[in-house]
């Protein structure tokens, strides 16, 4: 008889290895899959690859940051930017303060923090790598989860983490909106953010590679200012 698994996690990003780590440690079984060669390549190069992992803003700011930000007043209850912090070090990972009330990992290593999840999420749960998510059906009370090439894994749960389509390359392709939808989610129209701004003038590319520190940037519309943020260039 085929194994049947408390759960199955599609994504394993930091979304999905948080996942996978809290549910293995309430003794839960879970597996995780992830459809590149391995979990949290966009991670991996995050803040230019040094890998800003949030910010010492008090969670009112937090919330103000994002136009419809109050639903983020649960997830911050439960855990905080001082409970990743705290999270992080305990797994031997120490970290720094920086300019902006910026938090990265004291070596500048985006890589380090990807390890120390990985090294954890291996505690808690079976990771399968290279299993690229072809379908996700239900049969009676039991979800199945098939790979393109045929494999199946059996879950009594699936938790969907994989990201959106900000870099396809990474692995963020959107299929997990399809896969929300097949059991009646409603996703509303996506929109790109902190994404690059693709520009027409080829004067303007010759500045390509130039950094700038304490840069603001503003967006006109006639004669009116309708958006400025202020930070680093690259």
């Amino acid at each position: 008889m085929a194994q049947i698994y408390d759960a199955a996690i599609i994504g394993a990003g930091p979304a999905g290895m948080s996942a996978a780590i809290e549910a293995g440690k309430n003794g839960y079984k879970i597996i995780l899959l992830e459809k590149k060669a391995r979990p949290a390549i966009k991670l991996s190069i995050t803040g230019k690859g040094r890998c800003n992992i949030t910010n010492s803003a008090d969670i009112k700011e937090f919330v103000e940051a994002f136009r419809n930000g109050k639903f983020l007043y649960g997830a911050f209850s439960f855990f905080s930017n001082s409970d990743l912090i705290s999270f992080f070090e305990n797994l031997g990972v120490p970290c720094k303060l920086e300019r902006g009330g910026r938090y990265f990992p004291k070596s500048g290593k985006a890589l380090d923090i990807v390890n120390a999840l990985i090294k954890e999420a291996k505690k808690h749960c079976e990771i399968i790598s290279d299993f690229s998510v072809n379908s996700v059906s239900k049969n009676d009370e039991i979800f199945i989860t098939r790979s393109q090439r045929g494999k199946e894994i059996l879950s009594k749960k699936v938790i969907i983490a994989t990201g959106g389509l900000s870099y396809p390359s990474t692995g963020s392709t959107g299929e997990g909106y399809d896969f929300a939808k097949l059991f009646g989610h409603t996703i509303k129209e996506l929109s790109p953010a902190l994404i690059p701004i693709e520009l027409e003038s080829k004067h303007l590319k010759t500045l390509r590679g130039l950094k700038l520190k304490n840069v603001e940037v503003s967006v006109i519309c006639g004669i009116c200012r309708s958006f400025g943020i202020f930070g680093d260039m690259e």
